[in-house]
């Protein structure tokens, strides 16, 4: 973990495997996270009004991959990265990340994710990861 303390996970649940519409094979996975709204990323970010960094957020997802896949992973690519509504560590302390896995060639990771809670969507992700060699 990137931020020590940043996030606990709560619960995880999957795989649950389906297939694509275009017909390969797809592994989903649900983490519910409680945010530590004490953590010191909020004291620059925003002073007097926190809200969880995009980077975070990302970060968040990639480490959960990480943890699914059992090994360390980085992006490769990021194709879409829509940031929809601010997390604020202490309004929406617990959250939801949704991953859904497709395999691609040359052992790379074809990733849709979205983090949520009951009432907001907060980041839609789509990007490509791949094993990290260098850690």
């Amino acid at each position: 973990m990137v931020l020590k303390d940043f996030y606990t996970i709560l619960d995880r649940s999957g795989p649950e495997t389906g297939t694509s519409p275009s017909g390969k094979p797809v592994r989903k996975y649900t983490f519910s996270l409680e945010l530590n709204p004490d953590h010191p990323v909020y004291q620059g970010h925003f002073k007097g009004n926190p809200v969880v960094p995009g980077v975070c957020q990302v970060q968040i997802i990639s480490e959960l991959l990480s943890v699914v896949e059992n090994s360390p992973l980085r992006i490769v690519q990021a194709d879409n990265i829509k940031f929809l509504t601010p997390i604020v560590p202490g309004k929406n302390r617990f959250l939801q990340v949704d991953l859904e896995i497709r395999e691609g060639e040359n052992d790379l990771l074809h990733v849709q994710s979205v983090i949520l809670d009951k009432n907001n969507t907060f980041i839609k992700f789509k990007g490509t990861f791949a094993i990290d060699i260098l850690t």
